[in-house]
């Protein structure tokens, strides 16, 4: 069985720059992103979904949010 949104979200917690859980869910492997709101943006930050809910390969259970550069 596929894991839900809500067990990505869990699984990759809150960004760090704004506090948001993230809703955007991309590429491979699946990535998490957020860019903040649309009144407070922020550079994008992003975080590889651990395993081992990642459904593409196998990813550390230890990933980390990483902010992109500007």
């Amino acid at each position: 069985m596929m894991p839900n949104l809500e067990q990505y979200q869990a699984a990759v917690g809150k960004c760090p720059v704004c506090g948001r859980i993230p809703t955007w869910f991309n590429h491979v492997p699946l990535t998490a992103y957020c860019w903040g709101t649309e009144a407070n943006e922020h550079a994008e930050c992003r975080r590889i979904v651990p395993s081992p809910l990642q459904p593409y390969c196998e990813a550390s259970a230890k990933t980390r949010w990483v902010r992109a550069k500007a």
